[in-house]
């Protein structure tokens, strides 16, 4: 195939000078297009070169594709070699002209021929590159190749391999190859502009303007529309430009450089560069633009595109997603681990979105060639983008900068190297090196502000949590960031599925034929498989209906966490994952993968308003004419101080005004208290509304509300039960709504004793599954993780397999059904905001004798990406299995625990009651115990596990917990109650497990605040324990350690460190302490930034004949 004819552009256009993005005059510059029809001949044995294709006028066995465009939407699935070609005819150029060959994007590497002769190579599949052609370039029929290896296989390709290269996300969503972006010649005077960076200051009223040329030479350099310019020689140039309009979001305003080249009086060349009056920087912890404080309000942009891969399918779509975001009330959007398309920019520089740039090396492994294949990327970027006005942060690395987060591994070694790079290139914006990459190298991420070298240490944590979101998780996001330094937080968010088979139907003809189509039709099987064995169609009707409830929860969390999020004075910004869907990540988007908006950009809309009350209310669920204390802070950006009516209503389930309250007032500033008072609900139950607005005549300029859920109150089932509780923790809870019994209940209550099955009460437990056997049922509310290990030594079949349950933008979602469980509850449905106190952290894998309530989990579609394992989709939330003649039911459903303060923790605890009482025909007398499964527990107690007593999370902000004497230093009281750095904190009992190096994981002990990353926080803790010895001796103390870490035995400090530990890496120190005869005390301090947050001890003796130690029980 010839593939002849080329398209002249004379006209004022876009082109690209020396990579940078610049407005082209009608002078000697011509740009000619080599977009549209080209041969693709795939070469998978390589040939193509020892066979010299490169000098041949014609394709073999070529398909017709065109370019721009990835090859994979014609060969989805190849990976190898490839080669285009393509034939053009050329004129005579004139003796006065140098010409360019220029590709904006081709991916992997690209090696390139015109008539023969080899003009070079480019590595790297997302920015622009050029070669010489002025002495190649014939007159008449010119002939094109470009060799492009794709390594993206298992493989790689020689010494491309996929870990080890700047891929982006194409190793966790799908690669692409070949040449994604436009073609074209340049013709230029030899005598030419090469570059122009001008680097906007408004605080002088002028802009610096580095120019370089091809030749020496005066620049003539003017202000469209002004009077402003300067002539110049080539280099950097300070231009007086005294009046001007700022850049901002809420008005972009641009203006063009006019730079000439001057011959005399004669304009050899000309480039007009577009820019912006706008300055970003960072001030008393805050973000600044143009000299005021902004709040960014950011949304994560993943490099994916349906269909086309690489880059947008049309101009139109480039357009939607980014007015879309901005008019969901984003003001930046951060371009993710890819450098964009080039129109991406354009349009943010247009409409006014700040844009936070990151170049494909967010993770990549160690390797001779990693340093400058990374510098190349970085390099290559600034220097595309550096004139754009949107852009205002250049990030270098995303969560430690490889995978797996290796210490010390992939970039993470040259993330300092990488910023002072990016500072070479563009000295006026600001810099950071790794965003959220602390919880596992445990160096905090680090900034550089504009125009200094100087790396400055902030708070860049990415946060993860469940919904339903309840009272622990808002206060969390109220009160996370050191108030000492920057906060940013840059990844938080709940995934909503987009419509799978919708979003196929997009595909046309292509679904069963495109990599991307095929993926997301294997995602709908594989989901549908399990929605169809829990017959989940009576419920939602078809798995489109299961999908649009978890829209209407994503929606729920994204109130809720955003309003938390805006409630906390240190944060200075955030950003949302994400904008759209993308690959695997089939729910974290505010549009799906097709740009169309999807419920939860109406709640953006709504709360990211510049003005708006903030509703703190510490519950939701209430009974009959309960009240509820209320604060209303006030989120006011443009700190207006207008007078205005706050409108307060309850609105009933009738829609009826229950209660109402005016007031005049002036509006408080940014974070002032607005209102503070209580609420209460009516005599009837269901959903009450109160409603905060904030108006102005007729005139409603702002608006919040809440769902209260007012619920009948739990009468005492009167159902006897026996308890299980040696610490008599649990029975007065019962007892409100069951009466406690003895062993021959029909019903047992097994509480969350302990974290490991080894401390339960051995006799007890048996004698209670000995009395199931016989008939009668137990519920066991959050078996530990190794209750596996009893359930094998009595009966196999009850096995209760945990499993995380938690979600964030690959989200969990929790369905209930219509069953007497649920009896007066909402059912037939997910989970939403009435469980937000009770929804299960952990479900079982296995499938019991009724499916009453269950979870589905979409990160199972990321196995094999990005860190994750997980292949079970569906969870059973409440287990039922056989064991004789009776049940066991287990549940992690947080119902005990709220008993008494949840009117659906009560309502969910007598309903269990009444429902598995009628299962129950225990036997008449005491049934014998498995004697073999009470001598494991008891010598796996006495012999594997330490019980500790912990406390926490006390503040550790900057790393002054660990010098802050907290109260577990001065006395141990087991019954207080303190503040932490969220919420009040308690001591509990936690087990350290033989198996497990006796550590204690204070971050799985001090819950309830789940993450889908290790807790991005900083928190002391304090752990307890005693022993007793038969005698006094000496001994060596082994401390494992992942923090700052204090540790007193009987009082006296033996041992302190300072130092965080790389999350995959545990320390171990030794330390000389008197061990006493009789009682001994040993107290641990932990004091962690974001990260791990564990500890070991234990103890050596020397000599023959050492103590006998006893550990507390």
């Amino acid at each position: 195939m010839s593939c002849r004819g080329i398209v002249p552009v004379r006209t004022r256009r876009r082109v690209r000078v020396s990579g940078r993005d610049c407005l082209m005059s009608d002078t000697k510059r011509t740009c000619f297009s080599l977009d549209g029809a080209w041969c693709l001949t795939l070469d998978p044995a390589d040939r193509g070169r020892k066979d010299r294709w490169f000098e041949r006028s014609d394709a073999p066995d070529s398909m017709e594709v065109q370019v721009p465009s990835v090859w994979d939407v014609w060969v989805p699935d190849y990976d190898g070699v490839g080669w285009y070609y393509r034939s053009f005819d050329w004129d005579a150029t004139p003796s006065d002209c140098t010409l360019d060959l220029q590709f904006e994007a081709a991916d992997y590497q690209a090696e390139v021929w015109l008539n023969g002769v080899a003009l070079g190579a480019h590595e790297g599949g997302y920015t622009p590159f050029a070669f010489p052609v002025t002495n190649t370039v014939r007159t008449g029929a010119n002939h094109l190749w470009v060799r492009i290896v794709d390594p993206h296989g298992p493989e790689g390709y020689g010494l491309f391999k996929p870990k080890q290269i700047p891929s982006s996300k194409e190793g966790g969503y799908w690669s692409f190859a070949g040449i994604w972006g436009s073609v074209s010649i340049e013709s230029k005077p030899l005598a030419h502009i090469q570059d122009v960076f001008i680097e906007p200051d408004i605080r002088r009223k002028r802009i610096m303007a580095t120019v370089q040329t091809s030749q020496p030479g005066l620049v003539r350099l003017s202000i469209e529309g002004t009077p402003y310019g300067a002539t110049v020689p080539p280099g950097r140039h300070s231009i007086d430009f005294p009046e001007f309009e700022t850049w901002s979001p809420e008005s972009p305003k641009r203006y063009t450089l006019r730079c000439e080249l001057m011959k005399g009086d004669t304009v050899e060349d000309r480039v007009d560069v577009r820019f912006g009056m706008r300055e970003f920087t960072i001030k008393d912890n805050r973000f600044f633009l143009n000299n005021r404080p902004i709040f960014l309000k950011g949304v994560l942009h993943q490099p994916d595109y349906p269909r086309t891969l690489a880059a947008p399918l049309d101009a139109s779509m480039a357009r939607r997603e980014l007015e879309l975001a901005k008019k969901a009330g984003f003001n930046l959007v951060r371009l993710h681990i890819k450098t964009p398309p080039r129109i991406t920019l354009e349009l943010c520089d247009e409409i006014g979105l700040l844009a936070y740039e990151e170049p494909p090396i967010g993770w990549i492994e160690k390797s001779p060639f990693m340093k400058e294949r990374c510098e190349r990327e970085v390099r290559e970027m600034i220097l595309r983008d550096r004139n754009h006005p949107s852009v205002v942060i250049w990030g270098m690395l995303n969560e430690t900068g490889n995978a797996g987060y290796v210490s010390n591994g992939g970039a993470q070694t040259i993330k300092t190297d990488l910023c002072r790079l990016a500072r070479s290139l563009d000295p006026s914006r600001i810099i950071i090196d790794d965003s959220g990459g602390v919880n596992a190298s445990r160096e905090p991420a680090r900034f550089m502000l504009p125009y200094r070298e100087e790396l400055e240490p902030y708070d860049d944590l990415h946060i993860y949590q469940r919904a339903p979101v309840d009272r622990d998780i808002e206060l969390y996001y109220t009160y996370s960031g050191d108030p000492d330094r920057l906060y940013f937080l840059s990844e938080f968010g709940f995934g909503g599925m987009e419509d799978l088979a919708d979003t196929l139907e997009q595909y046309g003809s292509d679904r069963t034929r495109l990599k991307d189509a095929r993926f997301i039709q294997a995602m709908l099987d594989a989901a549908c498989e399990g929605f169809a064995e829990r017959n989940l169609d009576r419920v939602f009707g078809d798995f489109a209906g299961f999908m649009a409830a978890a829209r209407e929860l994503q929606c729920d969390a994204a109130q809720m966490q955003v309003d938390a999020c805006r409630m906390n004075p240190k944060l200075a910004g955030y950003c949302y994952t994400q904008l759209c869907d993308a690959g695997h990540e089939f729910c974290a988007g505010v549009l799906d993968r097709w740009r169309r908006p999807k419920p939860v950009f109406e709640t953006f809309s709504a709360i990211q308003s510049k003005l708006r009350p903030l509703i703190s209310i510490p519950r939701t669920n209430l009974v009959l004419r309960e009240e509820v204390p209320v604060t209303l802070v006030l989120a006011n950006e443009d700190q207006l101080e207008s007078k205005v009516d706050l409108s307060l209503q309850v609105i009933g389930p009738t829609n009826q005004v229950l209660w109402k309250k005016k007031r005049s007032l002036k509006l408080p500033r940014h974070g002032r208290e607005l209102w503070e008072g209580s609420v209460g609900a009516s005599g009837s139950p269901g959903i009450h509304r109160f409603i905060v607005r904030i108006m102005q005549g007729i005139k409603c300029l702002a608006e919040n509300s809440v769902e209260l859920h007012v619920f009948d109150p739990v009468e005492s089932s009167g159902i006897e039960v026996h308890i299980l509780d040696p610490q008599e923790t649990w029975t007065q809870r019962c007892a409100m709504l069951a009466t406690p019994g003895t062993v021959q209940a029909p019903l047992h209550i097994i509480p969350p004793l302990a974290n490991t099955i080894r401390a339960y009460p051995d006799n007890d437990l048996a004698q209670i599954l000995a009395q199931v056997k016989g008939g009668a049922v137990a519920l066991f509310f959050a078996p530990p993780d190794d209750w596996n290990d009893l359930a094998d030594r009595i009966d196999p079949g009850l096995r209760a397999t945990n499993k995380d349950a938690v979600g964030a933008f690959l989200g969990m979602y929790h369905y209930v059904k219509l069953h007497p469980v649920f009896e007066g509850l909402p059912a037939r449905g997910l989970m939403r905001q009435p469980y937000r106190n009770v929804v299960a952290p952990k479900t079982f894998i296995e499938t019991g004798d009724e499916d009453i309530a269950g979870t589905f989990d979409t990160t199972p579609i990321a196995a094999g990406h990005y860190m994750m394992g997980e292949t079970r989709w569906w969870g059973s939330d409440i287990l039922v299995r056989r064991h004789g003649a009776g049940r066991v039911v287990f549940t992690h459903l947080r119902i005990l625990e709220n008993l008494g303060a949840d009117p659906v923790a009560d309502r969910l605890f007598t309903n269990l009651l009444t429902h598995f009482a009628r299962r129950s025909v225990p036997s008449a007398g005491i049934v014998p115990l498995d004697q073999k499964a009470v001598e494991w527990m008891r010598r796996e107690r006495n012999e594997a596990t330490r019980r500790w007593m912990v406390i926490g999370p006390f503040p550790n902000w900057g790393g002054k917990g660990h010098t802050t004497s907290y109260p577990p230093e001065e006395t141990i009281d087991f019954d207080a109650i303190y503040p932490g750095w969220y919420a009040p904190v308690t001591w509990k009992a936690w087990h350290a497990r033989r198996d497990d190096g006796f550590v204690v994981d204070l971050q799985q002990a001090f819950t309830p605040v789940y993450e889908y990353y290790p807790r991005f926080d900083n928190g002391t803790g304090y752990a307890y324990a005693e022993f007793v010895s038969d005698k006094r001796d000496t001994a060596t103390a082994r401390i494992g350690l992942q923090d700052a870490t204090k540790i007193w035995v009987n009082g006296r400090l033996i041992h302190e460190s300072n130092q965080p530990i790389p999350h995959d890496q545990f320390k171990t120190a030794k330390a000389s302490c008197a061990v006493k005869q009789g009682r001994n005390t040993v107290l641990v301090k932990v004091s962690k930034i974001p990260g791990p947050f564990k500890f070991s001890f234990d103890l050596e003796f020397d000599g023959n004949t050492p103590p006998q130690i006893k550990w507390w029980r």
